[in-house]
């Protein structure tokens, strides 16, 4: 009698594990296909934004820069562009050396990547080397 009534609490024990062991799996691989589908949600969502930070020189012509800036919109994967230049508010935090401003947003990474290597992107940083009094600063964000 001692026997089976230890191999019966064995076998609930085994199948207790099992089934723990089933719902953790189960659970994992809900957990996975969630993430996938938010990474997945991500990645056609878009807007993928790029901001770029100028500080330039003294000398440098801001209006001439911007013209240049603009030959951007013909770069087709850009789904929008804006340029602004720094307006002093009296906030010690705010980033007032740079006096210009560009964001832009596009589809997904593989169209900044474009982007990128884009001849006119190329040109803008050939010109703006000669504006800037240093290396430009960027912060890139997906929209939520």
């Amino acid at each position: 009698m001692k026997i089976y009534s230890i191999l019966l609490v064995v076998v609930l024990l085994g199948s207790c594990s099992q089934k723990a062991l089933e719902a953790e799996l189960a659970s994992t691989k809900k957990a996975l296909s969630d993430a996938k589908t938010k990474l997945t949600a991500l990645e056609t969502k878009g807007d993928l934004v790029h901001v770029v930070y100028f500080d330039l020189k003294e000398t440098a012509n801001i209006s001439q820069f911007i013209i240049e800036i603009e030959k951007l919109r013909e770069i087709e994967v850009i789904q929008s562009l804006e340029i602004g230049t720094f307006k002093d508010l009296g906030d010690q935090r705010a980033l007032s050396e740079y006096e210009l401003v560009m964001q832009m947003s596009f589809k997904d990474s593989a169209a900044y990547q474009i982007y990128q290597n884009h001849p006119i992107h190329l040109q803008l940083k050939a010109t703006a080397k000669s504006v800037l009094a240093a290396p430009p600063a960027t912060y890139d964000f997906v929209r939520e």
